[in-house]
């Protein structure tokens, strides 16, 4: 959340979601904002990037995977 406020072209939204991020429950509060303004579907993009980073990091780093035996 702090990368994509960071990005944030408009300096408005972008000043009430580093306030929010400051607070108690920021998940909480930071969707509100987020999901009234226009860049509601730049934030699920860029959420959506951000995991295929960490996937391809872990794929390329090899994921261990720990099997519980019965």
């Amino acid at each position: 959340m702090e990368l994509f406020t960071a990005q944030m072209p408009e300096i408005e939204l972008k000043f009430l979601l580093k306030k929010v991020l400051e607070n108690k429950k920021p998940f909480e509060r930071f969707k509100h904002p987020i999901e009234t303004s226009s860049f509601r579907e730049a934030w699920f993009e860029f959420q959506q990037n951000e995991l295929e980073k960490i996937v391809a990091k872990k794929l390329e780093h090899g994921i261990k995977i720990k099997l519980n035996r019965i």
